[in-house]
């Protein structure tokens, strides 16, 4: 079973965080939907658990995928990843040695999906152990 957790870019300085995502309304601001991470983390010193409230930017959310690229990245909604789409040696040489960067994506039937080259009919065809994470959407990178 995959573990549901998150990641968005901090209001504060732009940076990632990690953890579980929820919204509100807050009364200061009840026209506008804020967006958080609970971010958890374990103290390897005093081994106490160190909770966090961290506003994000909701647009930059993603959900981890439950997959990890080949170096055991974790990869999320929104990330960029590389892979070499087909390695069939009946093929063509500039094919088998063409390499893809792709976006995932969650897609219309509810499940993350990789976005390429506009191609719906390769969409699900792509070897998930294979890919390398390069960047994301949000970052821009890769």
């Amino acid at each position: 079973m995959r573990e549901i957790k998150f990641r968005a870019l901090s209001v504060k300085d732009k940076k990632m965080v990690y953890g579980y995502y929820y919204e509100w309304h807050s009364k200061q601001t009840p026209h506008k939907l804020e967006g958080y991470i609970h971010e958890v983390t374990m103290n390897e010193e005093n081994k106490k658990t160190l909770d966090k409230q961290i506003e994000v930017i909701p647009e930059t959310v993603g959900q981890f995928t439950g997959l990890k690229d080949r170096n055991d990245k974790e990869i999320y909604e929104g990330d960029i990843v590389k892979f070499k789409p087909c390695n069939d040696n009946s093929l063509r040489k500039e094919f088998r040695e063409l390499e893809v960067k792709a976006e995932i994506i969650w897609d219309d039937v509810a499940k993350f999906d990789v976005d390429w080259s506009g191609h719906a009919e390769y969409h699900s065809t792509f070897p998930y152990f294979k890919m390398e994470l390069i960047g994301n959407i949000h970052e821009k990178r890769g």
